[in-house]
């Protein structure tokens, strides 16, 4: 007898249904099948959960010895304003050097500042000059880690294979939102400030052993030039030479600018959900965190490539929409449900962004074509970061998060209507988005 008379009249066995599962669970962690990917896979995770466990510790310590979201939003404005120097920098450097070792020596650099930062407050000596000191320093580790993990991440899958693998990335990076102030809060509550720098430095050495395993890999040098911004500057020709590439890359300024600058008044907005506690702040974070997981995991299951235009659209509205809802919530419950949706959608977009960016670029082009992204899209949250922490000391974060949502609801729209970006919503496959970056 076979196996198939064992099956029920109604459908397939049980069989059938664990072989659909697996094909499913297979299409979702297809990278992972590359080793040096899930190298990197995993030093994302590890060093962005040092990141957001960097991120907790230093806002509720500013908070609660300045209370002020000036301060809070000006560790932001320390962490991502070194993008406006560093990520171009790191671009050439991407383009002239061992990525793979760039990668590491930035993650040491977070690695002694998180340790610096665990040492002062261990000691008493932690106030507003020294912490914005350290975590100085870690922005310009993240400026150059940004950018050595993107220039990184086309040579270590197929290029059929690179929007699944830019998905799980996200998933890894935006998904340590969750994962680090997870770990952190309930250190935060039980043991103070100082335990939390002391994780997120563990976090950064091991990010280190895990980027030196990757495996080093070819770099076609830079013509030398007599002009020292000469790389910068064909770079920047580059990106505005192919209309969609240049599109996108100002699209997720505007999206970081407007969408991802609440952190810096988060702590305040927890405050006035519920005064004085501060699980609520970290409750918010992981929530944010848990959406990202959720949303890049179910962008990684997407199978037609095609989708991904009309997911863009849908991912950049909705990413404003949700931060809307969470500046008009008026509960804990409600708050944290859109914090969810505000990490998921702000995830998913950021990922196809990525995804399209790494197809319509050059290889040659990747380093410095990352640095301008990056450095476009932190610069941009360093400012907005700093200047809305100091308006939240008179006008309500809530007021602020409306407006900020509601502002980039209206640009996004805009935006997507232009013609560079009307055959991409229509939806594109690999192939002509590799033709659209050659054009």
């Amino acid at each position: 007898m076979t196996s198939s008379s064992t099956r029920p009249p109604g459908g397939p066995g049980p069989a059938a249904g664990q072989d659909a599962a697996w094909r499913g669970a297979a299409a979702i962690f297809q990278s992972w099948r590359f080793p040096d990917y899930r190298r990197l896979w995993l030093c994302v995770v590890v060093a962005n959960s040092g990141r957001w466990i960097l991120a907790l510790g230093a806002g509720w310590l500013l908070f609660n010895l300045t209370h002020s979201s000036f301060w809070v939003g000006a560790s932001f404005f320390t962490i991502q304003g070194p993008a406006l120097l560093f990520s171009p920098l790191a671009g050439v450097w991407a383009d002239r050097y061992d990525r793979r070792l760039l990668l590491a020596l930035a993650l040491a650099l977070a690695a002694f500042a998180t340790g610096m930062l665990a040492l002062l407050t261990l000691l008493g000596l932690a106030t507003a000059g020294p912490v914005l000191a350290c975590t100085l320093l870690c922005g310009v580790a993240f400026s150059v880690q940004g950018t050595a993990w993107g220039s990184l991440l086309p040579g270590v899958v197929p290029r059929d294979t690179l929007p699944n693998a830019v998905a799980l990335q996200g998933t890894a990076r935006q998904g340590a939102e969750f994962l680090g102030p997870a770990l952190a809060s309930p250190l935060l509550v039980a043991a103070g400030p100082s335990a939390v720098f002391a994780l997120a430095a563990c976090c950064y050495g091991g990010a280190v052993l895990l980027a030196l395993r990757i495996a080093a890999r070819r770099v076609i040098p830079l013509r030398n030039s007599e002009q020292p911004f000469a790389p910068l500057r064909d770079g920047l020709r580059y990106v505005l030479a192919v209309p969609l590439l240049g599109s996108v890359v100002f699209l997720v300024a505007f999206h970081c600018s407007l969408t991802m600058t609440y952190q810096g008044m988060l702590p305040q907005f927890a405050g006035s959900l519920l005064p004085g506690d501060g699980k609520v702040y970290g409750a918010l974070m992981t929530a944010v965190g848990l959406g990202a997981i959720v949303g890049t995991v179910t962008l990684a299951a997407v199978s037609n490539r095609r989708w991904y235009g009309a997911g863009y659209v849908v991912t950049a509205v909705a990413s404003g929409a949700a931060l809307l809802a969470l500046g008009r919530s008026g509960s804990v419950v409600v708050a944290l449900a859109a914090a969810s949706a505000v990490g998921a959608s702000q995830a998913m977009f950021m990922a196809i962004s990525l995804t399209f960016l790494q197809q319509l670029t050059a290889d040659g082009y990747l380093g410095r074509v990352t640095g301008l992204y990056n450095f476009l899209a932190s610069g941009t949250m360093a400012f907005l970061s700093l200047g809305l922490g100091a308006f939240a000391v008179t006008v309500a974060p809530a007021v602020l998060m409306t407006i900020t949502g509601g502002g980039f609801v209206l640009v996004a729209m805009a935006m997507l209507a232009a013609p560079a970006f009307r055959r991409l919503c229509r939806g594109v496959s690999a192939a002509e988005l590799a033709e659209l970056g050659l054009a």
